[in-house]
């Protein structure tokens, strides 16, 4: 039914109790896993098809037999699939397992969350501070100071100080530059 559909360029969302384990890592206790027909019917029909399987928060298996011990059987049969033209999306999917309350299976969730890049303060260090003795002067004076711990911690701590400097002097004395 789904097939018709694919071949259209919109974006896709399916989801639900599929009731199908498609790899041995989906499924803890009772029988052994096989890949019989149905898990293989199920792996082509989501590649035919250009499904994806979309990362999740919460338990990572959906389905339990509520037994206890060695008989206990659980598995992650509750899924979210999406096409590429979801995934491309400037959205943001997130699918959450949520509790079982009495129920042998989790129900899911899924959010589309606006994607709002986080644009990171970058610092440059081109020619500009290069040209300036205060950028020298905050460079020294940052690896002159004497810290405690291992080698790699010490260095992790002047690299994260001395860019803090450069970042407050080119912000202090750099921005006329710009301007």
């Amino acid at each position: 039914m789904l097939e018709k559909y694919s071949t259209v360029d919109v974006p896709m969302v399916v989801g639900g109790d599929f009731n199908c384990l498609i790899s041995r890592e989906d499924k803890r206790g009772g029988k052994r896993f096989s890949f019989s027909q149905g898990p293989k019917e199920m792996k082509s029909f989501l590649f035919i098809n250009d499904f994806h399987v979309v990362g999740f928060i919460g338990p990572k298996f959906t389905s339990c037999n509520n037994k206890f011990g060695e008989a206990r059987n659980q598995e992650r049969l509750d899924r979210c699939f999406l096409n590429s033209i979801v995934i491309n999306s400037s959205h943001h999917m997130v699918l959450r397992h949520l509790a079982r309350a009495a129920l042998n299976h989790c129900p899911i969730l899924l959010n589309f969350l606006k994607f709002n890049p986080v644009i990171k303060k970058n610092i440059k260090f081109e020619d500009v501070l290069a040209y300036f003795l205060a950028s020298f002067v905050v460079v020294r004076k940052e690896w002159n100071k004497v810290y405690h711990g291992s080698s790699s911690h010490i260095l992790n701590i002047k690299f994260k100080k001395t860019l803090k400097s450069l970042f407050y002097l080119s912000r202090a004395k750099l921005k006329n530059l710009y301007q």
